[in-house]
């Protein structure tokens, strides 16, 4: 987290453009990159079953990448977190939504009440954490969820060519101060859910053409262009409460 900061803090003191700093800050080298990723991050959420009602946990929500295609559309609750102010005051500037909460976090756990959100989603998130953060993560947003509810996520697998060089990056990177790019194989990533409680509804790899773009995005249309999204992205659904249950306990 510390060395996302400062790679964060070079962007803006070397770039000549703050708001294209805060977008090369989550990935983005253009702003036709940034505005796309935005929108199929939006598409995947829809997906994945996001209703304009929801209450939507955006976590690693950056400099509002995602948080800008939702403003007009989702009526629900927002709460964005990331581990950077500068990133956290874009996002709130961009979306001009008051009513949603942007906020800094520094563990390992998410600022909100058991079972009180509908969707939490982790774009380009658990790939710059270590294996065990990763899980110690997921475990609080499973508290989060409510019953029912799904936490969308993406990751870096080996088995997708385009994401190579993000491996060769890190080794050339060794032993400096630099940002951790973690990968995540498709058997951790169903362990993980059993182990946690959730059940794996979906794996999309990272080449795999699945995400719509224009109507249908919208919930509308059948002609949409599908795209593949680089980083693979997997559905996990807090396991509903049975007929009958509830909290309370005798």
């Amino acid at each position: 987290m510390r060395a996302y900061a400062e790679h964060t803090r070079s962007l803006l003191e070397s770039s000549g453009s703050r708001d294209g700093a805060l977008q090369a800050a989550v990935g983005s080298p253009t702003p036709e990159d940034y505005e796309l990723m935005g929108r199929m991050e939006r598409s995947i959420l829809v997906h994945a079953g996001l209703r304009p009602e929801d209450v939507l946990l955006d976590i690693g929500c950056g400099s509002g990448r995602l948080a800008v295609h939702l403003a007009g559309w989702l009526e629900g609750p927002y709460l964005g977190t990331d581990v950077v102010q500068a990133l956290l005051d874009q996002a709130s500037k961009a979306c001009n939504r008051p009513d949603w909460r942007f906020e800094k976090v520094s563990g390992l756990t998410v600022p909100t009440e058991t079972e009180s959100i509908d969707m939490a989603c982790a774009f380009s998130v658990f790939t710059h954490l270590r294996h065990e953060e990763s899980y110690l993560y997921m475990r609080d947003i499973y508290r989060a969820l409510k019953p029912g509810a799904r936490l969308v996520f993406s990751f870096l697998e080996f088995r997708v060519p385009d994401v190579w060089h993000v491996l060769e990056e890190s080794v050339e990177s060794l032993g400096k101060n630099a940002v951790l790019n973690q990968f995540m194989s498709i058997d951790a990533v169903e362990v993980f859910a059993r182990h946690l409680g959730f059940q794996l509804l979906e794996v999309h790899h990272g080449d795999e053409a699945f995400i719509p773009l224009g109507d249908r995005s919208h919930g509308a249309g059948s002609d949409a262009e599908l795209r593949s999204f680089g980083q693979s992205v997997a559905i996990y659904r807090k396991p509903p409460r049975r007929p009958f249950e509830n909290t309370i306990r005798f």
